[in-house]
């Protein structure tokens, strides 16, 4: 068993581990001559965290077999983020499992090899969740972490709301409350099959899922009243994407 890939720009890996490693501690990544997949729950099951990145999405990519590896993704994030600068390019090479251990080359002129460990994670595949939503929209990622961050301060559960006419994001409790509007002209698209839809989601979440706007400056959002939440970033369209779920949550 044994795989290699590379990217020409190291930074694009290094935010895919960043938004993975908001949701969950230690992950296992499925290498296949298809690509590079993971589907994680964090430990409350609260979220959900699904990577796909077809092999055309590497500048190389050598698989012959299907392989696991477990990987610690805060320990994985930290070498990267302390190796990665802009303009390094990454490989990451599996020799053999049996030695246990991904070696990763970032090169820039200079070459910078790491040995990371493997770690034994016990792994049973998850299906593919498919969300009979009512409401889809395409916003700004800097606008919805803007929205969280305003309303959040008057409760930990947050509002979504979409009609044909706007999408607003507030939070109510008896110290006060705060909503945030975007209008059908301020989104980039909005779909909405109901008169109103609504659903609460909780903001520690939500603040962890909409601080990735390196990944890509919009995203999609798609939910259904008191129904999860999917927000996807289209790393390349029809290659590669990053979505993840959201569990509601009640509110009054």
């Amino acid at each position: 068993m044994s795989f290699r890939f590379a990217l020409s720009s190291a930074n694009v890996f290094l935010n895919i581990v960043a938004a993975i490693k908001e949701i969950v501690d230690e992950a296992a990544f499925k290498i296949s001559p298809e690509g590079v997949s993971l589907r994680a729950i964090d430990e409350t099951k609260m979220a959900m965290v699904d990577l796909m990145l077809q092999n055309h999405f590497f500048d190389e990519f050598e698989c012959t077999e299907e392989s696991l590896i477990g990987l610690n993704m805060s320990e994985f994030h930290k070498v990267l983020k302390n190796s990665i600068k802009r303009g390094r390019q990454l490989t990451v090479n599996l020799p053999s499992s049996e030695a246990g251990m991904l070696t990763i080359h970032i090169t820039n002129g200079a070459r910078i090899t790491h040995n990371v460990p493997l770690i034994g994670i016990e792994y049973s595949e998850l299906p593919t969740l498919k969300l009979e939503t009512t409401a889809r929209l395409v916003v700004e990622t800097d606008s919805m972490k803007e929205a969280v961050e305003a309303v959040s301060r008057y409760h930990d559960n947050i509002i979504f709301t979409a009609t044909p006419d706007e999408f607003t994001v507030e939070a109510r409790s008896e110290r006060g409350s705060a909503k945030y509007t975007l209008t059908q002209m301020e989104l980039i698209n909005l779909e909405v099959d109901e008169d109103l839809v609504r659903s609460a989601y909780s903001a520690e979440y939500l603040k962890k899922i909409f601080k990735h706007k390196k990944l890509s400056p919009t995203i999609f959002l798609e939910f259904s009243s008191d129904g999860p939440l999917r927000v996807k970033y289209p790393l390349e369209e029809g290659v590669a994407e990053l979505n993840y779920y959201l569990a509601p949550r009640l509110y009054e």
